[in-house]
Formats: C-alpha cells, sequence, structure tokens
C-alpha cells in the first residue's frame, strides 16, 4: 500500500484502505488529519483535512495527540491506515491488511 497524500484520498470512492500523512489536530469538534498546522494563535488545521473516527479505539494512534486545553496536535505528520470513505477517515488497522487496488 502507497503512501499517499490527503489531498489524493479526497479523490478516492467507495470505502478504500489507505496509508495516509498528514498532522492530527483535535479540538471540541472532534479529530482531523490536515495537511498542516497553523502555530499562531488559536492553533488552527490548514489546507485540505478530512475527519478522522474511532481514533480513540487504538491508543497507539490516540497516542499521538499532545498539548493542553482545548485543541491537541500530533507533533509533526503521521502516517497513518485507515479506512477512507465519504469524507471520513475510519482508524482501523487491518486496513494494512486489505487490498488497495
Amino acid at each position: 500500500m502507497a503512501l499517499v497524500s490527503i489531498e489524493q484520498v479526497l479523490t478516492f470512492e467507495g470505502e478504500t484502505p489507505v496509508f495516509v500523512r498528514g498532522t492530527l489536530y483535535a479540538d471540541g469538534d472532534g479529530v482531523k488529519l490536515c495537511e498542516a498546522i497553523g502555530e499562531s494563535a488559536p492553533v488552527q488545521c490548514l489546507g485540505n483535512q478530512i475527519s478522522v473516527i474511532d481514533l480513540d479505539l487504538f491508543p497507539e494512534y490516540a497516542g499521538l495527540l499532545v498539548g493542553d486545553g482545548e485543541v491537541r496536535t500530533s507533533e509533526g505528520e503521521v502516517d497513518i491506515v485507515v479506512y477512507y470513505s465519504n469524507g471520513t477517515l475510519r482508524v482501523d488497522p487491518s486496513a494494512a491488511a486489505a487490498d488497495a487496488s
């Protein structure tokens, strides 16, 4: 499974297993995978972004979020294996075993 960008993922159709790179961003509205994070206050998710669900079910991924307060981010870019469908990434490490063709 090849590593793809968020921009590429947004062109996929159906439920597709993907290996994607981005920066995690979490606030009161949920978790997103972002192309970039704006560091000036307030910290913001910039560029293309995709909602992420079920991150909290997998400690190896949920532990990537750091920070105090309502907004938390990953320390730099992360590579995660997920399923993409209808504008949402669903965290599921079994996606790594799925055929991405």
